[in-house]
């Protein structure tokens, strides 16, 4: 995402103080040149409070969006690949620093003018809104302002608080007609994991594979299925790791848990379950459970009993 699309909000507002400002200009009943300025300067900082959440936000999800790109580069690009372990926890560090590992990630590093990592993109902010003679000011971010956690199986929420805030029409306290007192605020942004590969198959498989919500929801036939696999979608499931548990590299369960079953093109389950849903195929979760053919599938794909009944309504057969 490029600035004018971080900042269109911002923009807006600008091309709206204009005109008011012009108006104010032109009216035959105009106020004095001081007090034209003086109003001039209230609209311009109201404007901007008004829209301050939205500013924010804009530049929350830019960073946000980036950072799980920048991420899922890494885990493909890593020699050798390697997940991010506690992505959750890590990912305060990575949005705001751009680094892992002190390692620059891909379109985060300080030295890009153009990186998208939280400090940048909130000096960016105040860049712009300093040259339409906005000044606004916040306690320094600490990792511990910054939380990320799922929504539902297919929507993330990053945080942000900022604290102490201030808008003023300018930088020296003397000289300050219009000053906002904000406090603490919190901005919260979402992103759709349907906008990203999924990360096991791309480490494990070295494919991106974006991650597409199945259409299917209950399997009473053999062809419920076919297609699912067929699909390469996923279906939400409380058995499975979620998005940022995949991205840690994590085959535990979670309540917004995805997953999807496997076709029959790899080879066989490298872990002993020889089942072929995804976190079972690449993980060690459940290793120690027996699996079973799949009647009328290539014998390659195998279910453990608890997805066979799942997906086909019939258990294994002993």
């Amino acid at each position: 995402m490029n600035k004018k699309g971080i900042f269109f909000t911002f923009i807006t507002v600008l091309l709206i103080l204009v005109i008011l400002s012009a108006y104010l200009i032109k009216t035959s009943y105009s106020p004095t040149a001081s007090i034209q300025k003086s109003r001039a300067k209230v609209i311009a900082v109201n404007a901007f409070v008004k829209s301050f959440d939205s500013i924010i936000e804009r530049a929350l999800q830019a960073s946000s969006k980036q950072t799980i790109i920048s991420s899922l580069d890494y885990i493909s690009t890593s020699a050798p690949k390697a997940y991010i372990p506690s992505f959750k926890a890590e990912f305060p560090g990575i949005i705001y620093t751009g680094k892992y590992n002190g390692q620059d990630l891909i379109k985060m590093e300080d030295t890009n003018p153009k990186s998208m990592n939280l400090r940048n993109t909130l000096h960016m902010v105040q860049g712009i809104s300093k040259d339409s003679n906005i000044y606004l000011t916040y306690s320094p971010v600490t990792l511990q302002d910054i939380t990320i956690q799922h929504l539902s199986p297919w929507e993330i929420e990053v945080a942000l608080t900022l604290k102490n805030i201030v808008v003023s029409d300018s930088s020296e306290l003397s000289e300050t007609e219009v000053s906002w007192n904000l406090g603490d605020r919190t901005i919260r942004t979402k992103l759709y994991i349907t906008d990203y590969p999924d990360p096991l198959t791309l480490k494990e498989n070295g494919e991106e594979l974006t991650i597409r919500k199945s259409t299917i929801t209950e399997f009473n036939q053999k062809t419920d299925l076919d297609k699912f696999i067929a699909e390469q979608s996923f279906l939400a499931h409380g058995d499975g790791p979620n998005f940022l548990q995949r991205i840690s590299g994590e085959f535990t369960n979670d309540i917004n848990g995805i997953e999807r079953v496997l076709d029959g093109k790899r080879g066989n389950d490298p872990t002993p379950t020889d089942s072929f849903v995804d976190f079972y195929y690449w993980g060690s979760f459940n290793d120690g459970q027996s699996s079973c053919d799949v009647e009328g599938y290539h014998p390659r794909i195998r279910l453990d009993n608890k997805h066979k009944v799942y997906y086909t309504t019939a258990p294994c057969q002993p």
